[in-house]
């Protein structure tokens, strides 16, 4: 019987890891690795959408946003008290 200790220590092995990829069969290994794939591409494409959408900034820019007036609401929905 083994410790819980043991269970553990086994689950974090990445020999073990390794051993039980290693003896996956090959289409099974493209489909289980596949939904990564697709997330990773996914969020890699979001990031780099926002970025070119972004108006560039650089430090010494003057450019400054005029406060909103009394009443109006931000961003969050709150009313903006003056």
């Amino acid at each position: 019987m083994r410790t819980e200790s043991a269970a553990i220590a086994e689950a974090f092995d990445v020999s073990l890891w390794l051993a039980w990829f290693a003896e996956l069969d090959r289409t099974f290994a493209f489909l289980l690795v596949l939904p990564l794939v697709v997330a990773a591409v996914g969020l890699w494409a979001h990031f780099r959408e926002r970025e070119e959408e972004r108006p560039e900034r650089r430090s010494g820019d003057a450019e400054r946003v005029a406060p909103a007036p009394p009443g109006a609401v931000g961003a969050r929905g709150r009313v903006r008290e003056g």
